[in-house]
């Protein structure tokens, strides 16, 4: 199993914890990642150290599309974030 195989069948398990287990289960849309991404990049460099401008101006090309990529098994985002810092 491949690396890419791991990071789908991990984030498969999350979205059905998200939506079969959790007491209030949100709709993975639009609003679903503008909210992941918010979350991620302030997790990611919530001190503004690390990633420039340059760098969110990237990454903001996905805001709203996360919820579509998480569905496809898409981890561009992901991957790009991860050589962006």
């Amino acid at each position: 199993m491949d690396d890419g195989q791991r990071e789908a069948i991990l984030m498969r398990t999350v979205l059905t914890f998200l939506n079969q287990l959790h007491y209030s289960p949100k709709d993975i849309n639009d609003e679903f990642s503008t909210d992941l991404y918010e979350f991620y990049v302030n997790r990611l460099d919530g001190t503004r150290r690390y990633l420039t401008q340059s760098d969110i101006d990237q990454l903001d090309q996905y805001k709203a599309e996360l919820d579509n990529q998480i569905n496809a098994g898409d981890y561009t985002f992901f991957d790009l974030s991860v050589e962006l810092l």
